[in-house]
């Protein structure tokens, strides 16, 4: 492991079952023996100037990690592979989404010009392609079965890409709005379609019809499409939404939408609800902060400041329990939704991330950046050990004790123990 070019002090505990490394103001204590270290994903032995990655996405297990850069290169990885090695899976236009199902077992490229390639079988070299005619699609992502590509589209339509067969893409509803951001919820009854005039739909996937539409308070140009997000509890029973502001159900039922002006305090770039359902997390686009608020309270429960970055990109683990968010800066933060706190600081990239994303059990975490590069974290290990990475001499006698073999998370350390 190599931070910031040199190793000033390294050691093995007396078991050799970990070495810790001291680099900068940080303390890197790994476990010998386990895939604890990040995976960088590059191309080399090129000598153009790397192109900034956009998406990044891995498979349910974090085996393989499929990329795509600003330039409309698509590349999938072996993520465990000899050299982690990569091969191009298609280049074209640019890439609005590049992503696995749910279930790992499809891969959907989907680009502005509105054509879907649809991978599968081993390797996915199985590929299906269609396109949506006439469309300039903003945004995509699959159902919650994997079944469905759902798309939005900048003349305000939906395109539905059957991802099990070679049909054409179905379109659904009418707006002269563009539609910024689409969300499904768990059980795949309803799509909502976030515009960027300030209106939610909502959409019954069974029978493809329009279930309500919500106008917001404000309209959004579509550069801000990184601020537009919505979220489901995981029973479907609640959604939350943001176009600048929070809101929240608590009347969804049976595909029931409505919804409810919660929150004008807070332009949000990301929403979340905590894995019982009773709080929301927001993180805030423009100042840096992460809150919890309880469901139906204006006064927040916690709060971290990471500092004065603007936001870029968030994922949510699938259990709920963990969110990734970016901002522009390199560093990656993921909060613990149940601790109420950022436990895991990630640092390694050159250029600002701009795509974050889980594998679907949580095990692993990717992230794309403009310096060309992905990194796979395997934040389980990082997790297991209940330390934040890297953390400051400061944070160190705060949160953990040390002995001759383990580093274990402690309370406050005497003022003795301390000296």
């Amino acid at each position: 492991y190599r931070e910031h070019g040199k190793i000033p002090f390294g050691r093995f505990c007396g078991a050799g079952e970990r070495i810790a490394c001291l680099g900068g103001n940080a303390v890197h204590v790994w476990r010998c023996g386990a895939r604890t270290l990040p995976i960088t994903l590059a191309e080399r032995g090129d000598m153009r100037a790397p192109e900034a990655l956009v998406r990044a996405d891995l498979d349910a297990h974090g085996a393989f990690a499929v990329t795509a850069s600003a330039e409309g290169c698509v590349r999938l990885w072996e993520v465990d592979g000899p050299s982690s090695a990569s091969s191009v899976v298609s280049r074209g236009a640019h890439v609005v989404c590049a992503s696995f199902d749910p279930g790992g077992e499809r891969m959907a490229v989907v680009r502005v010009d509105g054509s879907c390639e649809i991978r599968s079988g081993s390797l996915w070299t199985s590929a299906d392609s269609r396109s949506a005619p006439s469309a300039v699609l903003t945004c995509a992502r699959f159902s919650s079965s994997g079944k469905l590509v759902c798309a939005g589209a900048e003349d305000g339509r939906l395109w539905l890409f059957d991802a099990e067969s070679a049909r054409d893409p179905e379109p659904l509803g009418e707006s002269r709005s563009p539609v910024l951001n689409v969300c499904i919820d768990p059980s795949d009854r309803v799509l909502l379609a976030l515009h960027a005039d300030g209106t939610v739909r909502g959409w019954n996937l069974a029978t493809r019809t329009l279930i309500d539409t919500v106008t917001g308070t404000r309209a959004l140009p579509a550069t801000r499409a990184a601020s537009i997000a919505a979220a489901f509890t995981r029973d479907g029973e609640r959604v939350a939404v943001n176009f600048g502001e929070a809101w929240h159900t608590d009347t969804f039922r049976a595909c029931d939408l409505t919804l409810l002006t919660r929150s004008k305090s807070l332009v949000l770039g990301a929403v979340a609800f905590a894995p019982s359902g009773d709080a929301l997390v927001e993180a805030a686009k423009w100042a840096g902060l992460i809150r919890v608020t309880p469901v139906g309270s204006a006064r927040p429960q916690a709060e971290s400041s990471l500092g004065p970055w603007f936001f870029s990109d968030s994922d949510l683990s699938a259990d709920g329990t963990l969110l990734a968010t970016s901002w522009s800066d390199p560093t990656v933060f993921v909060f613990d939704i149940e601790q109420r706190e950022t436990v895991l600081e990630l640092s390694r990239h050159t250029g600002s991330v701009t795509s974050i994303r889980f594998s679907r059990d949580a095990k692993r975490l990717i992230t794309a950046s403009k310096d060309g590069t992905a990194i796979v974290w395997p934040v389980d290990v990082y997790a297991e050990a209940g330390r934040r990475l890297p953390g400051t001499s400061e944070a160190l006698l705060r949160h953990y004790r040390v002995d001759v073999n383990s580093l274990t998370q402690a309370g406050a350390l005497p003022a003795a123990a301390q000296k």
